[in-house]
């Protein structure tokens, strides 16, 4: 089964959401100084590998996996830690990755690496390229989606607690739209998984273009 997913990141607070494809499955956890739920995500992923189900989401490879796989990477580090300090941890992680994104070479992780197996729905559909550049808020736009909402507090800032309920309000919300998204993209989907299988090769998250070339070599 696939598992749609989105995180944010601020100095004092981290939020994981996530939701399985048929709906019946909604979670957002939270690692800030009012709770610290950072376990709950390792057994969230630890339940995903063991099923081998598959996260999806938006930009996922290019930010949210490499975060989530760093911190898992240094969970035991966490275990001990307050909320607050294991959200600020989170958020250098996170600007890390941003920065080297701003480069033109984000950080990845390798297809063999990767804890859970992840579709990147920006990448099926090249968005990627710098022509087809396109957010998640346009697409929503595109979606005729009921609201489009915005990230209600600057990165980095510090949240007040009730900040904190808008920000994962936000994050659901992203979720939720994603998921359109990826019922929109399922027979790219299912022509990838097609030609994964026949030539034994990972084109999951190739777009077309890339398909075409890896084909003709």
């Amino acid at each position: 089964m696939d598992f749609v997913y989105d995180i944010e990141t601020y100095k004092n607070f981290f939020s994981f959401s996530i939701l399985n494809e048929d709906n019946s499955i909604e979670v957002a956890l939270e690692v800030s100084v009012r709770k610290n739920e950072i376990s709950r995500v390792k057994a969230c992923l630890e339940f995903l590998k063991k099923g081998e189900h598959r996260m999806v989401g938006f930009n996922n490879l290019g930010f949210d996996y490499p975060v989530i796989h760093e911190v898992m990477q240094n969970y035991n580090r966490y275990e001990n830690m307050d909320g607050e300090d294991v959200a600020r941890e989170i958020y250098i992680i996170a600007q890390e990755q941003i920065n080297t994104g701003r480069t033109g070479f984000s950080k990845t992780i390798p297809f063999k690496d990767e804890m859970v197996r992840q579709i990147d729905l920006f990448k099926i559909h090249h968005f990627d390229n710098k022509a087809r550049a396109t957010s998640l808020k346009l697409l929503e736009f595109n979606m005729r989606s009921q609201t489009i909402q915005d990230l209600p507090y600057h990165h980095g800032n510090d949240l007040e607690t009730h900040q904190m309920d808008d920000v994962i309000k936000y994050n659901l919300h992203d979720v939720r739209e994603t998921m359109k998204f990826y019922k929109h993209s399922k027979s790219a989907i299912a022509f990838r998984e097609i030609l994964s299988a026949k030539y034994e090769t990972n084109y999951l998250n190739h777009n077309d273009t890339k398909i075409g070339k890896d084909y003709f070599i």
